[in-house]
């Protein structure tokens, strides 16, 4: 019970500091794009927002790049509604890395990292997982330019 009353003190003392922290970053947010807070763990933010922009495109598309013109409409469009459920996967992929819940090796480094997966309880990914992961970063790559509405 002395655990929860610390516990309990001790957020609510904290409360109106971390309070100003968020109105803060929420600010830095709308000005910049980015909040101080965001430049401690790049990637894992940067993978999160993606993640959430591929999902409302791939959602409220109204087109397709202009590279799928030979193909018929329907096969165009599930053609590329595959593309972007492969680059959501990497970067979903990205941020369980990033957020320290997922380790990702190459074939080489494999044993290494079963071993490490073994003694903490992160996760290694599959064979199967890591292939899927790279594949979505070739088609980000490729189609970066096609991202658009």
């Amino acid at each position: 019970m002395r655990i929860l009353n610390i516990y309990f003190w001790k957020n609510i003392l904290d409360w109106p500091f971390s309070f100003c922290r968020e109105v803060k970053w929420f600010v830095q947010r709308g000005h910049r794009g980015y909040a101080d807070i965001d430049c401690c763990d790049i990637d894992y933010y940067i993978a999160g927002v993606i993640t959430k922009m591929l999902k409302e495109l791939k959602e409220n598309q109204t087109g397709i790049p202009l590279w799928q013109e030979h193909e018929s409409e329907e096969m165009a469009t599930k053609r590329w509604n595959e593309i972007l459920d492969s680059i959501i996967y990497t970067f979903k992929c990205a941020e369980k890395i990033a957020g320290g819940d997922s380790f990702y090796t190459e074939e080489k480094d494999r044993k290494e990292y079963e071993e490490l997966s073994k003694a903490t309880t992160i996760d290694l990914m599959t064979k199967e997982e890591c292939e899927r992961y790279r594949l979505g970063w070739k088609y980000f790559q490729k189609h970066f330019f096609s991202l658009w509405d």
